[in-house]
């Protein structure tokens, strides 16, 4: 099949962008829509302090992409912004860029090669590379995979909904337009009743697992490409521990909180379980203990919300 006759769009969902990230982000959308041109692209403006589309380099983006459209999201939250995005969007293939991602000139065209070569594989995505100004300190680099670093050595999928090996990334996230409807269908039938993105400061990080999920749902596979490839742009706050501990509480309140939803089951603290972890973290060093005890912490209080009933399938 010819790439050209695939109908893509590309979103951007965006709240307070930096300008010199945000700028080279969409430099390089427009160096990627060069090799291969989307159907459309849809910058969700979350209701940013300063519009984004009143901001110079953003109205010269638009100038040089004439299928370009600004649409402002008032309800606070990146669940909200890609609701939006999927219903204002008609490509068959929808590719999610976040604001401080750099994608590789090829993005799009490989990322349809992808689509047209493995038909049974919903969502995907690929390799992602850390960007930053100054090197962070070497006790992070085991904290990368948080920040979302993915290295690929090859081409991986599966039609396993919790595989974290063959989990696509929320950065550069690609998915059909059944698996896009089938996440839409989960909210209007009811189905989540709690945020599991980021809105108004909190770290939750459910949100991208739960719509790649969505193709497990209908019968496709999940995975990751080696030859898709993007940077993400980190600043230096993420670097440091009170922002991994608050990441870590976040990413494991999450989990405990989708597996809920996506099973019904509850991921319980036993008393194997604690004993294994207070002597792991016995011999962690003193910043390895305090993200530890964070990420117990995340559990437990998802534990505690869905046992309170708050929470109902």
């Amino acid at each position: 099949m010819d790439k050209t006759a695939i109908k893509f769009s590309v979103v951007i969902c965006t709240y307070n962008p930096i300008k010199g990230i945000f700028n080279k982000c969409l430099d390089g959308i427009t160096a990627a829509s060069a090799f291969l041109e989307p159907y459309e692209i849809l910058i969700i403006d979350n209701n940013s302090a300063e519009p984004v589309e009143s901001r110079r380099y953003v109205r010269d983006f638009l100038e040089k992409n004439k299928n370009t459209k600004v649409i402002t999201e008032l309800n606070q939250g990146l669940t909200t912004a890609r609701l939006r995005a999927i219903k204002e969007s008609s490509g068959e293939l929808i590719i999610f860029v976040d604001d401080d991602n750099f994608i590789d000139a090829n993005y799009f065209s490989t990322a349809v090669d992808i689509f047209i070569k493995y038909p049974f594989i919903g969502s995907y995505s690929g390799r992602v590379t850390l960007d930053y100004d100054d090197d962070p300190e070497e006790w992070t680099r085991k904290y990368w995979g948080m920040l979302i670093y993915r290295h690929l050595d090859e081409n991986v999928w599966s039609n396993i909904p919790f595989n974290n090996d063959t989990m696509p990334n929320g950065a550069g996230l690609c998915v059909s337009r059944a698996v896009a409807d089938q996440y839409i269908s989960l909210f209007e039938k009811g189905k989540r009743n709690f945020n599991l993105d980021r809105s108004k400061g909190s770290l939750m990080s459910g949100g991208d697992n739960d719509l790649a999920m969505c193709a497990c749902d209908i019968g496709k596979g999940i995975g990751l490409f080696k030859d898709l490839h993007l940077k993400h742009h980190i600043t230096a706050d993420r670097f440091t521990l009170k922002y991994l501990t608050r990441l870590a509480y976040g990413i494991y309140f999450s989990y405990a909180m989708l597996l809920f939803m996506r099973t019904g089951k509850v991921d319980k603290n036993t008393f194997t379980k604690r004993v294994k972890h207070l002597l792991r973290i016995s011999i962690m060093k003193r910043k390895d203990r305090i993200i530890q005890r964070s990420c117990k912490k995340g559990l437990k209080d998802a534990i505690i919300l869905i046992e309170s009933k708050q929470l109902e399938l």
